[in-house]
């Protein structure tokens, strides 16, 4: 080991530890030293001061991560939140469009009945009617199309030409005549036109 350390020592490379010798020319203050002491001693006070800030600043920023992961959890939380409310209110709003459209629909169909009774159209073929091809709104339309479905029996004046075929024994249409009557199709249990 001794010869190892005599290959690191500073003793043993030449010129390394020594001072210069300045051969031809003579060591003077200003030479020795490129900057005065009360410079350096600055520069030294402001680096130090700075490493001093970094070091605050690392510790206040390493305090502060906990803080900022919590507040973005907490954000991501109030965030997740708010869309389940949002969705909430989206279905419950559809939930609302769908009971008013039933409630308009069964409103017309409620006043198609009324004006069919008023009419003297058979109950029979009330569950065959499309509300969506009555003027609701204009009752007198309505009254005179669903008038043209009025059975025609031997009391007011009319009656079937074929018993057999198209009415009952009182001279009544079946509810499949009136469907075809009012709309102008035959009935079909198959879906058919």
């Amino acid at each position: 080991m001794k010869w190892m350390h005599k290959y690191y020592s500073p003793d043993a490379l030449p010129g390394v530890g020594q001072e210069p010798t300045g051969e031809g020319q003579e060591p003077t203050p200003a030479a020795d030293k490129p900057f005065d002491a009360e410079y350096v001693e600055k520069l030294r006070a402001e680096a130090a001061r700075y490493r001093n800030e970094a070091k605050a600043a690392k510790s206040q920023l390493s305090e502060l991560q906990p803080l900022a992961e919590k507040a973005r959890q907490l954000e991501d939380a109030n965030k997740s939140e708010a869309e389940k409310l949002a969705q909430k209110l989206a279905d419950m709003q559809a939930q609302l469009n769908a009971a008013q459209a039933d409630a308009a629909r069964a409103a017309a169909e409620r006043k198609l009945t009324t004006l069919a009774v008023r009419a003297g159209v058979s109950g029979d073929i009330l569950p065959f009617l499309d509300v969506s091809k009555f003027d609701l709104e204009n009752e007198e339309a309505a009254l005179a199309t669903l008038a043209k479905l009025k059975s025609p029996t031997p009391a007011n004046g009319g009656g079937p030409s074929n018993p057999g075929r198209s009415a009952d024994s009182n001279g009544q249409l079946s509810p499949a005549d009136w469907y075809k009557q009012a709309t102008g199709k035959t009935p079909s249990i198959f879906g058919g036109k």
